[in-house]
């Protein structure tokens, strides 16, 4: 067993022995690593990374070493000298407190605990020996046995003052390479990185202006000596129709440059470096000493309006040249423009006709430049009749405000705003989430027309407005007769435009007058969620309203189907088309006074509504539009066969036709025969054989004719006419004249081919 064991040790130590033969720098067993990487300028004196050493118990003993190397060419140098000024043995002797070699440039520390715990190389002491410019041993001496054995050892290798080699890029790596019987580990580990440098420039203030403003622009160094010494170091060139003017406020951040004793010192110089010349703004730093530290700085530089006719309305971007790297290669410096302002909406919402609390698109005004708009002056925004004002909003930008002033006419139209204050910059203002109320039935765009006096005008379009339902009938229009009960007509289908556009109420479809329901409480939710009470289907209205309850209002939009539907038409409906009208608070929240009541302020259902302070419009009995109320309609049936209202209808009647004949010099025509021919359905004439009497409906005209008596009777009114009705042959005739009294037709008698002409239109 135990050879075994010994074999198996000697061939794991053969591999560990192999590996680090072929990786003889391979990553560290303990904890070596940089605290710290920066980035540095080549050609320089530079601070670099701060190396941290970790041991474990019992890993280092007196008189371990390991050599330290920074790349070929660099240099450990004095503290605060500069290349060429290598540091000496002396130079690493203890200067106290654990600390071995110059506090202000490089060092190695000790430190008697780490995190609480005791350093195992406490009270210890290190040799550190120069080797060469850029390469020194160091030895551990002095140790305690007991505390080197039993805790974790800790060292720390600050490296304040190093030369970084002319032309040198990329990683610094610092390489470490200790004899086999040392416990420290060989590798290699990164203090730092060498670029080129490179200059950041930024914009932190861009003006918008007229004629003149001031720029801000911020320099920074990546690495120290970044910012050339140079004559045109860098340069900003304005496009045609700019100039620079004048170069003030330079403030330091950060940064060390050699000769320059404080940020105050390095602003006046840095500020004295700067020349504008028309277009051309140089940093000019030819004499300048390369920046020990990184510096970074602002400046601010007028921009002046050179030539109105070149100068280009817009935005103002520098071009940047120079000798120095930088980025970006241009940069926007402003804003040029005329005093002028700018009105615009947004994305045109939907919002839903007979609705309270509908938001519309929200409304920006922008000024090209600051003060643009004017303090004192007004802005309105008039809606159209059948909208008025809900909720209004107010913005401040730039210490410019919209002040809201009220509702001029107090008629809910027309909203004002007052332009507050002077514009420190170019303000933008935005009224957001503005509400308004709409009348029942309307459709279309909603469109705003804008005045006042602040110079803005126009129109905007802020909402597309649909109506809550639709309501379609099944088939072809149903023909009803006049004076029957219990008549079908087709479904009806009443659909939500909108999720939750029938709200928790009555929704009432509604018949003419002269027409009943008698058959309607068959009425289902086809789609969506919403719920309707089925138990509790009613009429009203004296029967012409179908009375549905809206339970609980949909998250989907969703359809209602009333089915077979039956009504009667009374002998006084008139003929045409039956509209099917959908009403009621369910689609009316504008003539419902307990929404209207939760909604705003208000001090009766006659008194105002108040909006933001101000009386916006009056309530007429809890109503905003009072005289409408129908959200949708559609033709549901037609009584009698009306001819379309463009259609000239006539009828001739020769001499003898149809019984036709003269009596007393008067040419007599049959009665049924020239009403039906104009227009009049045969189901609206009718003969009361007792009085002897004709009457007949055709629209909104009743006409009465009685044997005998030489009046027509229109809709209660006689009417004197040249001869009474006759009965012939079991028959009744009217003279020409009298039909065209009684049809509102032209009659016309052409003696030469004896042929009588009714026309009416």
């Amino acid at each position: 067993m135990r050879k075994v064991r010994n074999k198996k040790f000697c061939l794991v130590m053969a591999v560990v022995f192999a590996l680090t033969m072929v990786f003889p720098f391979a990553a560290f067993a303990s904890d070596t690593r940089t605290l710290n990487i920066p980035t540095v300028n080549d050609d320089q004196e530079a601070q670099l990374g701060t190396v941290f050493f970790e041991f474990t118990a019992g890993q280092l003993s007196n008189g371990d070493s390991v050599t330290m190397t920074l790349p070929s060419d660099f240099q450990f140098l004095q503290a605060g000298k500069s290349k060429d000024n290598v540091m000496k043995n002396s130079d690493w002797d203890s200067v106290g407190n654990g600390v071995y070699g110059e506090i202000d440039g490089n060092y190695f520390k000790i430190p008697d605990t780490y995190q609480g715990d005791t350093n195992g190389l406490k009270g210890a002491s290190i040799d550190v020996d120069m080797l060469d410019e850029n390469e020194i041993q160091v030895t551990i001496n002095g140790a305690d046995s007991d505390l080197i054995d039993n805790w974790d050892s800790y060292m720390y290798l600050y490296l304040g003052n190093v030369y970084i080699e002319d032309g040198f890029e990329g990683d610094i790596d610092l390489r470490l390479k200790a004899p086999s019987t040392s416990g420290f580990e060989s590798g290699d580990v990164t203090v730092g990185r060498c670029t080129g440098g490179e200059v950041e420039i930024e914009v932190t203030d861009a003006p918008t202006f007229s004629d003149s403003d001031t720029v801000t622009i911020r320099i920074e160094e990546d690495v120290p000596g970044a910012l050339e010494s140079e004559k045109e170091s860098l340069q900003f060139v304005l496009p045609n129709g700019f100039e620079w003017g004048v170069v003030e406020n330079v403030k330091v951040f950060w940064g060390e440059v050699p000769g320059y004793n404080t940020k105050d010192e390095l602003a006046n110089a840095l500020e004295n470096a700067f020349d504008a010349d028309e277009d051309e703004l140089n940093l000019n730093l030819n004499g300048f000493k390369e920046s020990k530290k990184a510096i970074a700085f602002e400046v601010e530089v007028e921009i002046v309006v050179e030539d109105e006719t070149d100068a280009e309305i817009g935005d103002i971007t520098a071009k940047i040249y120079g000798e120095s790297d930088f980025t970006p290669n241009e940069v926007f410096v402003g804003r040029y423009g005329q005093f002028d302002s700018t009105i615009t909406a947004g994305e045109p919402t939907t919002i839903v006709a007979g609705m309270l609390e509908q938001v519309i698109a929200d409304i920006t005004i922008e000024e090209s430049i600051k003060e643009s708009l004017m303090d004192g002056r007004t802005l309105t925004l008039t809606l159209p009749s059948n909208y008025k004002w809900g909720k209004i909003d107010t913005d401040r930008d730039s210490g410019l405000g919209l002040v809201f002033e009220g509702f001029p006419g107090k008629d809910g139209q027309t909203a004002k705003w007052k332009i507050d204050g002077k514009s420190s910059d170019a303000a933008e203002l935005v009224l957001e989430e503005m509400e308004v109320v709409v009348e029942p039935g309307t459709t279309g765009d909603l469109v705003i027309e804008v005045g006042g006096t602040c110079g803005l005008s126009g129109e905007l379009t802020v909402a597309k407005t649909v109506e809550a339902v639709t309501i379609t009938s099944a088939g072809d229009a149903a023909i009803l007769a006049i004076g029957k009960a219990g008549q079908a007509i087709g479904d009806l289908t009443i659909t939500e435009n909108t999720a939750g556009a029938l709200s928790e109420a009555k929704l009432l479809v509604q018949l003419p007058e002269g027409f009943k329901w008698v058959n309607y409480k068959d009425v289902e939710v086809t789609e969506g969620d919403m719920k309707i009470k089925t138990d509790n289907i009613t009429t009203g209205n004296d029967d012409r309203d179908i009375v549905i309850t809206i339970d609980k209002d949909s998250n989907v939009a969703s359809t209602l189907t009333l089915k077979n539907l039956a009504v009667t038409v009374d002998r006084t409906a008139p003929e045409g088309d039956v509209l099917v009208k959908v009403k009621g608070d369910a689609v009316n929240e504008v003539n419902n006074w307990n929404e209207i009541d939760d909604v705003f302020d208000t001090n009766g259902q006659n008194g105002y509504v108040e909006i933001s302070g101000y009386q916006a419009f009056e309530l007429d009995g809890g109503k905003i539009f009072p005289e409408t109320g129908t959200a949708a309609k559609t033709v549901a049936a037609i009584v009698g066969t009306p001819a379309p209202s463009d259609q000239t209808l006539t009828t001739t009647i020769a001499l003898g036709d149809n019984g036709s004949y003269i009596s007393d010099g008067r040419i007599m025509v049959q009665l049924r025969d020239a009403a039906t021919a104009l227009g009049v359905a045969p189901q609206n004439i009718f003969w009361d054989n007792k009085a002897k009497a004709a009457t007949f409906i055709k629209g909104d005209r009743v006409v009465q004719l009685t044997v005998g008596d030489p009046q027509v009777k229109l809709n209660g009114t006689n009417l004197p006419t040249d001869k009474g009705a006759e009965i012939k042959d079991g028959r009744t005739f009217v003279s020409l004249s009298a039909a065209g009294i009684a049809l509102n037709a032209v009659a016309q008698w052409d003696n030469e081919t004896k042929t009588a002409t009714l026309t009416v239109k």
